[in-house]
């Protein structure tokens, strides 16, 4: 019986400071961390976003012609606005002509 008391007598002091070791672990506090503080002012706020990717513009057009034929003159610029019925480029047309001079 007296082997049985001293066996809890032990557990319960092992409890007991286990418990005591928690409680100060909980109770102390973390270290501060610094900050930084500024008056408040009005201004501009400026912000800058960069990442990585693929431009797609809004709607994608394929420009295709009837006719083949070489290109003489291109009107317009890479990156230019156009309006519909804008003229883009002039195709050589000898051989249409020769066509049409032979059929009339």
């Amino acid at each position: 019986m007296n082997f049985l008391r001293r066996k809890r007598n032990i557990i319960i002091l092992v409890i007991v400071i286990i418990v005591v070791i928690a409680i100060f672990r909980c109770s102390q506090k973390s270290p501060a961390l610094p900050v930084q503080t500024s008056e408040l002012k009005r201004g501009v706020l400026n912000e800058y976003v960069r990442t990585d990717g693929q431009l797609e513009p809004f709607v994608d057009i394929k420009i295709s012609s009837d006719i083949m034929g070489k290109c003489e003159n291109i009107f317009i610029k890479e990156g230019d606005r156009v309006k519909k019925g804008q003229r883009l480029i002039a195709i050589d047309n000898t051989s249409e002509q020769a066509t049409l001079k032979q059929s009339e």
